[in-house]
């Protein structure tokens, strides 16, 4: 999701509303493709919705999954291992309680996608105190 709409490639009108987090309803007006750029590489997107009243652009975790995208979570950040081998590792923010990624973030383009990846792991749900830390 991103809160400007001129970061989304092909945008068409969409109405609709989302449920955040802290129990707010967001209006959704278009959706569209998007670019991630991390360092020098870019990772393609789809499906990204334009909520003008996001105040940060934001991955959702359950549709990269969905997509068949591996995320693994640990203290010093997060690791999005996407099925076509680009890769983004973010940093967390202790201050703010989340994990961010910037255009400084590491990124690559492995190899072999999925690299090192046990091919019938399947993606974890956080736990109770993963939860708690959020």
């Amino acid at each position: 999701m991103v809160h400007d709409e001129s970061k989304l490639i092909a945008p068409t009108a969409r109405q609709g509303f989302i449920d955040t987090a802290g129990q707010e309803w967001l209006q959704v007006q278009a959706i569209g493709g998007a670019t991630l750029q991390v360092g020098n590489v870019k990772i393609p997107l789809t499906d990204v919705l334009y909520v003008p009243n996001l105040s940060k652009n934001l991955l959702s975790i359950q549709v990269l999954t969905t997509d068949g995208a591996c995320i693994i979570f640990e203290e010093s950040g997060a690791t999005i291992l996407q099925h076509d081998g680009s890769m983004v590792k973010s940093k967390t923010n202790l201050h703010k309680k989340r994990w961010e990624v910037y255009s400084d973030s590491l990124a690559a383009q492995l190899n072999d996608p999925l690299e090192g990846i046990d091919a019938i792991t399947t993606p974890a749900r956080p736990t109770s105190h993963t939860m708690s830390k959020l």
